[in-house]
């Protein structure tokens, strides 16, 4: 199969067909996928070496044929994923020769950043699979960071993995604060791509919640445009005033992986948590009052596959929002609560009196409207003024129907168990 893409370098006059060069790629994407070992298409020198090859090769780089763009996309962000960025920042190509070592991995990252920024409606499917694949470069680029700090072998110089990691992060941020030109496919892939370039550097760095701001120099890191107040702003208004039921939540899954306070940024500028948590405080009241005003679930044919689909969508926003409201309870309690040790004691002493007071000042304010909107949602998560009604209406309901009633409430809704949980911590 490889062998068709050379075909003209043997005979020049010889075109080969766009449609069975993007068959050909399709077919690799699927071929590598399979368990590693099961065939010569799992192999990663083979990968690494042949197909991504292909996938840069002048043949499919000069083709503007879609279909060529969309195989070609989604097969490198599985190279990407499924690959180490080890393999393919070494990958040796039989019929292009690199102008410096790493020009491999230099090529799949302008070919990624170039697909990437296509923004024209039927080449959705392009950009949102190239977002991934730089995800992927990215989280690799840190795990080799991280070895690399630790002693283990110098593939790439600290500064390289910074530039490349540094652009992934411009690329972005940049299409996250311009949104509103991208499709929703194209946005959560960018919540995605977050999420793991965060999460990674999380692990690799071992950050901890409880780490005070001069613990890390987030401000001098590749992640600063990610650690920033304007990239969490970005998440916060698709998870809250976004329409499409999956951007919602993986914006949400997004906001989930800053473990800390400090890398949601600081608002205006201030280095003070408090501000940051009252604006949290502030979007959790009003979702809260749209969950309990949300009078969109279907009624009509719930047992059709789109309805089952829609359902589970709407409860899986009302998961996650609970999953970042407990999230904010947290970085709540641990930025504000009162000092034992004497390390936190140093952490008291940088936050003034002023500071402290604007929670104080939120909560005072606000407490009973927030106790109120949580008793209304838990009535409406339990059915509480449907079985009102019923107790009203009918005088032959007794206890032992209320107890079947309420089994049934959590075996229809098998989600309704964990939010209640979530609340309860």
């Amino acid at each position: 199969m490889t062998s068709i893409f050379y075909v003209q370098e043997q005979y020049p006059g010889v075109a080969v067909p766009s449609v069975l060069k993007a068959a050909v790629i399709k077919t690799f994407g699927y071929l590598i996928q399979h368990e590693r070992g099961a065939s010569l298409f799992t192999e990663t020198e083979y990968v690494c070496n042949t197909i991504l090859e292909i996938c840069l090769s002048p043949q499919v780089l000069a083709d503007t044929n879609i279909n060529v763009y969309i195989r070609n996309s989604w097969t490198l962000s599985f190279i990407c994923n499924l690959f180490p960025i080890e393999a393919i920042a070494q990958s040796k190509f039989t019929h292009m020769q690199p102008a410096h070592p790493t020009q491999n991995l230099e090529t799949a990252l302008d070919l990624c950043t170039r697909y990437a920024e296509l923004t024209a409606s039927n080449k959705e499917k392009v950009a949102a699979s190239s977002i991934r694949a730089l995800g992927f470069i990215a989280q690799g680029l840190i795990q080799l960071d991280g070895k690399q700090r630790k002693g283990g072998q110098q593939l790439l110089p600290p500064d390289s993995i910074r530039r490349y990691v540094e652009r992934i992060i411009d690329l972005i941020v940049n299409k996250l604060e311009n949104q509103q030109q991208s499709t929703p496919k194209v946005i959560w892939n960018l919540c995605v791509a977050t999420s793991k370039i965060i999460d990674t550097f999380n692990q690799v760095f071992e950050i901890s919640p409880y780490q005070a701001y001069q613990d890390f120099e987030y401000q001098g890191c590749y992640l600063r445009k990610m650690f920033s107040f304007r990239t969490t702003q970005c998440f916060l208004a698709i998870f809250m005033d976004g329409l499409n039921y999956k951007t919602k939540i993986h914006a949400c899954q997004t906001l989930l992986k800053y473990i800390n306070i400090y890398q949601y940024g600081f608002l205006e500028g201030q280095r003070n948590p408090e501000n940051l948590l009252r604006l949290f405080w502030t979007h959790i009241q009003s979702q809260l009052k749209q969950q309990i005003n949300f009078d969109k679930m279907p009624t009509q044919d719930l047992h059709s596959h789109s309805t089952q689909e829609q359902i589970a969508y709407i409860e899986q926003i009302h998961i996650s929002f609970i999953s970042f409201w407990a999230h904010v309870c947290f970085l709540t309690r641990i930025n504000l609560s009162s000092p034992g040790s004497a390390e936190d004691h140093v952490l008291q002493e940088r936050h003034s009196l002023e500071h402290q007071s604007i929670m104080v000042d939120y909560f005072n304010k606000n407490a009973f409207d927030l106790l109120q909107s949580i008793i209304l949602y838990l009535r409406k998560q339990l059915k509480v003024p449907e079985y009102k009604q019923i107790f009203e209406e009918d005088d032959e309901f007794h206890q032992e129907d209320l107890q079947k009633e309420t089994d049934l409430i959590f075996k229809e809704n098998p989600l309704l168990l964990p939010k209640l949980e979530k609340m309860q911590t």
